[in-house]
């Protein structure tokens, strides 16, 4: 300001572009006032530049946050996701920290920052069907996507076995196991707390990853298993790093191919559902949870808390929900509208549950706040006599 800026929006990113103005006048060179701008610039970011002085080229950039470039064979694209370009390219170039990228249509170059060489970078095959990004006649994609659950399930049932062993193995040989998520995914990891204590006799707690560095005693014998959708979640990264620091071992269960979680863990089981657009979390984190079942059979297996008989059982209940979805959805969906429009007035709502239900109420009242905007908590049934009884009356409704 003092040099004469003037800012026209209340948006910290507006600095971008001056601190550009201001190091390209030194400079008269767009990549030297970038990489200058990068230098003061603090905190996360994912930037692309395009200048009238190389009106042909983009500058991007990235810090603790995604960014990637499609590589097409006339046309290049930069992005924060695979789906922003899946429809022309299914070539990626992911850039890591500390590096930036100057594309074009014909040509990209990725460097170090730092130094300004040249990083040689592998291209990362997307395998998702372009079209299942797209909403394909439904109204909005959670609706595609609440659609997609059996295929999904199934999905997650034919994961490679030996990928999902190795898994088992890796959580056999810790003696100490995080499970780590937030928000939807460490709803996900309480209810995965559950399965793994009563089929293979294990208490592994589950932790929100933004409150992990707080709580987690962390050594060489402990393992860290994060859950993420995107692979980005920016707390649950910053625990991997702290789980990494300390020489911990690491997994995760992603979505993602090619983010950044799926690539900094010793071990990654893609879950395989493919693009979730709407920010709402549904088959990706029903998905979670069908895994979380069976990496717990197995590993009760391995230690002989489960007999084959149970676990076989366990398994062919698992292959019959797919059909049980889809039945609800087919015969199901115009009961659950009616009920829907019945308690549509309502806006206090409380969801109970007991024992493994406990972490469904949770991710019940979740979606509820994040799909309708409404008042809802979800409790352990336990816990309502203990003060929230106070709040009981006609307009509080309970599931």
């Amino acid at each position: 300001i003092r040099e004469g800026h003037r800012f026209v929006s209340e948006t910290d990113t507006e600095v971008v572009p001056h601190l550009l103005e201001k190091f390209f006048r030194k400079t008269q060179n767009v990549e030297k006032a970038f990489l200058r701008t990068l230098n003061q610039i603090e905190g996360t970011f994912a930037i692309a530049v395009i200048s009238t002085h190389h009106s042909g080229q983009i500058y991007c950039a990235k810090r603790e946050s995604p960014l990637m470039l499609g590589i097409g064979d006339e046309l290049k694209f930069v992005g924060s996701d695979f789906n922003s370009f899946i429809d022309h390219t299914k070539n990626a170039v992911i850039i890591d920290d500390d590096e930036y990228a100057i594309v074009s249509r014909d040509s990209y170059v990725v460097k170090n920052y730092l130094t300004q060489e040249e990083v040689n970078k592998t291209i990362t095959k997307i395998e998702w069907d372009s079209e299942t990004s797209k909403k394909g006649g439904y109204p909005h994609y959670m609706l595609k996507e609440i659609y997609e659950q059996p295929q999904t399930v199934n999905n997650a049932l034919d994961i490679e076995q030996r990928s999902m062993d190795e898994m088992v193995d890796l959580l056999h040989n810790s003696s100490n196991v995080y499970l780590v998520g937030v928000g939807t995914t460490f709803y996900v990891a309480k209810y995965a707390k559950y399965l793994f204590s009563f089929l293979a006799g294990k208490f592994f707690p589950s932790v929100s990853s933004d409150e992990f560095i707080a709580l987690a005693n962390l050594d060489t014998k402990t393992l860290l298993l994060a859950i993420s959708q995107s692979g980005e979640t920016y707390d649950t990264i910053s625990a991997l790093k702290q789980a990494q620091a300390k020489k911990a071992k690491t997994a995760a269960v992603v979505n993602v191919m090619g983010s950044t979680i799926a690539r900094m863990v010793d071990k990654v089981i893609l879950q395989g559902s493919g693009p979730e657009i709407c920010v709402i979390s549904t088959k990706a984190a029903l998905s979670q949870m069908v895994l979380m079942n069976l990496l717990a059979l197995k590993l009760g297996l391995k230690n002989k808390t489960i007999n084959r008989t149970r676990y076989r059982k366990h398994i062919d209940a698992l292959h019959e929900l797919p059909g049980i979805i889809q039945s609800i959805l087919n015969e199901r969906s115009g009961f659950i509208h009616r009920l829907a429009h019945q308690y549509s007035k309502a806006r206090n709502w409380l969801y109970l549950g007991r024992g493994i239900y406990y972490p469904i109420a949770l991710e019940s009242a979740l979606k509820m706040k994040e799909v309708a905007y409404i008042h809802a908590e979800g409790m352990p049934g336990g816990f309502l006599k203990h003060g929230t009884l106070a709040l009981i009356d006609s307009d509080m409704y309970t599931i």
